[in-house]
């Protein structure tokens, strides 16, 4: 009986795992079908059209949602139980989605500048729109994570495949796989900071247990 629950226990986290990951991995494809119809898909494709700018295919996020953010947090969300609904994860929430419209507009005004597939001639696009909603909720399970309790306790294994995804995630994000894209002081800058963060809040949550 107790083989039972437990085998039945392990089939639900498969279960939820494979539904987070299916789930991640769709928004992530549905930003590229939408940059397709956008004409923002690939660099071919763009110069047909003529716009100018870096297709979704050359950001490096999307390759780092794909490959490692939707499976880490399918390892949290069916791993771990998150107070989602406690007071704290609620401003959490609703801090991250301010921040979240707030990149948004603010990439706005940088992609009159640099255009690309989520920002381009002042407006965010369709697939931005979508990155945004893939954006917030990962922020969430992340943050909640790494600062709040969770049950069972978060493992040395856990946090720091959780560190190490966002080690991936802060420059791949930034890096476009154009030529014409520089890393700037400014990234280093933002990365740097990033990281001391994230991993200072590992080490503190590690030594903690």
């Amino acid at each position: 009986m107790v083989r039972g629950f437990k085998v039945r226990k392990q089939n639900g986290r498969c279960q939820m795992f494979f539904t987070i990951m299916t789930l991640g991995v769709s928004l992530v494809i549905l930003q590229f079908i939408a940059a397709y119809f956008d004409g923002w898909f690939c660099q071919s494709q763009m110069r047909s059209l003529g716009n100018r700018g870096f297709a979704i295919v050359e950001h490096g996020g999307m390759w780092a949602d794909i490959l490692v953010v939707s499976p880490t947090l399918a390892f949290v969300v069916s791993r771990y139980h998150l107070n989602y609904l406690s007071w704290w994860s609620l401003c959490i929430l609703v801090a991250i989605v301010i921040f979240t419209f707030w990149s948004l507009k603010h990439y706005e005004s940088v992609g009159k500048i640099i255009s690309e597939a989520h920002t381009h001639h002042g407006k965010t696009t369709f697939a931005g729109w979508i990155h945004g909603f893939y954006a917030a909720p990962a922020m969430w399970v992340f943050v909640l994570f790494l600062l709040t309790p969770v049950e069972p306790t978060a493992s040395v294994r856990g946090l720091l495949l959780v560190a190490l995804t966002l080690t991936v995630l802060f420059p791949l994000g930034l890096i476009k796989f154009n030529r014409e894209w520089k890393w700037e002081s400014s990234h280093s800058w933002q990365t740097g900071i990033e990281l001391v963060v994230v991993w200072s809040v590992t080490i503190f949550r590690i030594m903690a247990r």
